[in-house]
């Protein structure tokens, strides 16, 4: 069952309705391996959270859709202003088609053979996946960009996950959730403010560097909303 992130306006905030135990749809709760970095996706209704849990959102960026939604949100409460807007455009037109990923990164993929027969006469492979990762600790969040290969077609394709730290995300009386599992369906809430609105700032920056289609979409979405909104 796929489930979307909500997203609300409060008093000049944009408050975000995270689902915690939809681990099937594109957002779900993962804990951090201390000793790998990596994310691993966790059963909340059977495990407390923890310090080192965060929510996994994989982000679009279609017109209709979050990224484009936390924009003009964002703008339509004044957390977002035009200078803000400028200095993305900016950002987008500076990018070169040598400097997105899409175009210039690989996936490298290792067969190594070892003495001992595999059952079946399979072979063991390693693969090598190009991760990006752009970290705000006082902000509570990251952002990751991960490159796979096209499921139709050729080449890659890169995968934006918003990533906040579970620790900033309250339940819906404005209770921490650590130390305790998730209760059923239940969703947590993340808000946005002028105090921390980098984090839509980097998620567009994050699509701008994916590849030139996606930096040509986003500075069409950022038209868009300067349009809409004056």
């Amino acid at each position: 069952m796929s489930v979307s992130v909500k997203v609300t306006v409060q008093d000049r905030r944009l408050m975000l309705e995270l689902p915690l135990t939809y681990h099937k749809s594109k957002i779900r709760v993962k804990h951090r391996d201390s000793n790998s970095n990596y994310g691993i996706p966790k059963a909340t209704r059977q495990n407390p959270f923890e310090l080192d849990d965060y929510v996994e959102w994989q982000i679009s960026y279609g017109t209709e859709t979050d990224l484009r939604n936390l924009l003009y949100e964002g703008v339509k409460v004044g957390i977002l202003c035009e200078n803000d807007l400028n200095e993305l455009e900016k950002f987008i037109n500076s990018i070169k088609s040598r400097e997105t990923l899409e175009g210039n990164e690989k996936i490298i993929k290792k067969t190594l053979i070892f003495r001992k027969k595999i059952k079946g006469g399979f072979k063991r492979a390693v693969e090598n996946v190009p991760l990006f990762i752009k970290e705000n600790k006082v902000k509570n969040y990251f952002i990751e960009v991960i490159l796979k290969d096209r499921q139709i077609g050729f080449g890659i394709q890169a995968m934006i996950f918003l990533c906040i730290h579970i620790g900033a995300v309250k339940d819906k009386e404005g209770n921490s959730l650590l130390g305790r599992i998730a209760k059923k369906k239940e969703f947590g809430m993340f808000e946005i403010n002028s105090e921390n609105k980098e984090i839509v700032k980097d998620a567009v920056k994050a699509f701008s560097i994916a590849s030139l289609q996606h930096k040509k979409d986003v500075s069409n979405i950022l038209q868009q909303i300067k349009v809409s909104c004056t």
